[in-house]
């Protein structure tokens, strides 16, 4: 049985401990934390979790202040806890920075059954959150979401992290535009423009040379390919 490792935001004491009970069985390990900040440490420090769970009931612009900023630095669905008073007022801004919600008083088998939902896609979208690949200069650190290059540490976004995994899991074979728009992009239509720009973004994070790569190669007319491979 695989154990998903859980973030838990709540700013007010007893649906931080509600929850955590909820949630308290074999298949989660549960960290909880009281502000956006501890959150980040967290992260910053130990790596992302597969999902985080985040409370709008007492201080609502700190339950999205988390998000935001949980989401910059790590790849992970997120499910926000809402009262349902609030919901017309904040259902945009769920939108914008979670994937999914459920409003108060939280039901346990239907919190549970969206949390399973969400992570059943994770192989689909994303990528072994514990794994550090190793190259001569460079080490991508999905973990992390960070590249370190000669000793620097550079972020990178939970899209161009989902771009690369995609890219060296099957390196060095093409990968397709269609197949790279449809796994990073699964929830709408975008636009090859829209991955040429990330691809040009992400390229001039990992590359000593944009114009002349060494890791990404483009194949005109088809796709994308890793190029070079790990230690």
């Amino acid at each position: 049985m695989q154990i998903s490792r859980i973030i838990l935001v709540a700013a007010e004491s007893l649906p931080r401990d509600l929850l955590a009970t909820l949630l308290d069985n074999k298949r989660y390990v549960v960290n909880t934390f009281a502000d956006a900040s501890a959150a980040v440490r967290h992260v910053e420090e130990l790596g992302g979790p597969h999902l985080a769970l985040i409370s709008l009931i007492a201080r609502a612009s700190s339950g999205l202040e988390a998000a935001r900023r949980l989401k910059s630095i790590v790849d992970m669905p997120l499910i926000f806890i809402i009262a349902p008073e609030d919901l017309p007022r904040l259902m945009g801004q769920m939108q914008v920075h979670g994937d999914d919600f459920v409003v108060s008083p939280v039901l346990p088998i239907e919190l549970e059954a969206r949390m399973q939902l969400l992570l059943a896609r994770l192989p689909v979208t994303s990528y072994d959150r514990d794994r550090i690949v190793h190259f001569d200069e460079l080490t991508i650190d999905f973990s992390r979401s960070r590249l370190l290059m000669d000793g620097k540490s550079v972020r990178i976004s939970p899209t161009e992290a989902g771009l690369l995994h995609i890219l060296l899991r099957n390196a060095p074979r093409v990968v397709e535009n269609q197949t790279l728009l449809s796994r990073v992009w699964s929830q709408g239509t975008v636009a090859e423009d829209t991955l040429r720009v990330h691809m040009h973004r992400l390229r001039g994070k990992l590359e000593a040379d944009p114009h002349n790569p060494v890791y990404i190669r483009t194949v005109r007319g088809i796709g994308y390919r890793f190029a070079v491979s790990p230690d």
